[in-house]
């Protein structure tokens, strides 16, 4: 088991996703319960029109209906990630909760590199909120 603070990490990953590709990842809190379906994305808006405005970064989570299986999944939305040296997601963001009543949360960093994007995600369970 290993655990940041008062969370259990139970999943760990990095992948590399292209900027027009959409990566899944089947989350499993625990071994006894549904897993949580996790899509992840990645938009850029368009170029500022003030030419000292620089894009705003910024991040969403919203249900969307699969269309092949008729479940409902969540989508991770990452808007203007595109710095070389990394964006963090530093302190843990609570989305839903496990069939027990545990908070899931995740933290991170993406890093885009060309037309790709590397992406570091741990996502964790229980703890305090306020921790």
């Amino acid at each position: 088991m290993l655990k940041v603070g008062d969370k259990e990490v139970f999943l760990s990953t990095t992948i590399f996703i292209p900027e027009d590709e959409t990566a899944t990842i089947i989350l499993a809190a625990n071994e006894d319960e549904d897993s949580l379906v996790l899509k992840i994305k990645f938009e850029v808006d368009e170029e500022p029109e003030e030419e000292n405005e620089k894009l705003q970064a910024s991040f969403f989570l919203t249900p969307e209906v699969d269309m092949d299986t008729d479940t409902t999944v969540g989508v991770l939305t990452f808007r203007n990630w595109l710095t070389t040296f990394g964006s963090s997601i530093p302190k843990p963001v609570f989305f839903a909760k496990t069939d027990r009543d545990e908070e899931i949360s995740l933290i991170g960093n993406i890093v885009k590199l060309g037309s790709l994007y590397k992406v570091e995600l741990q996502f964790m369970k229980g703890g305090d909120r306020n921790a």
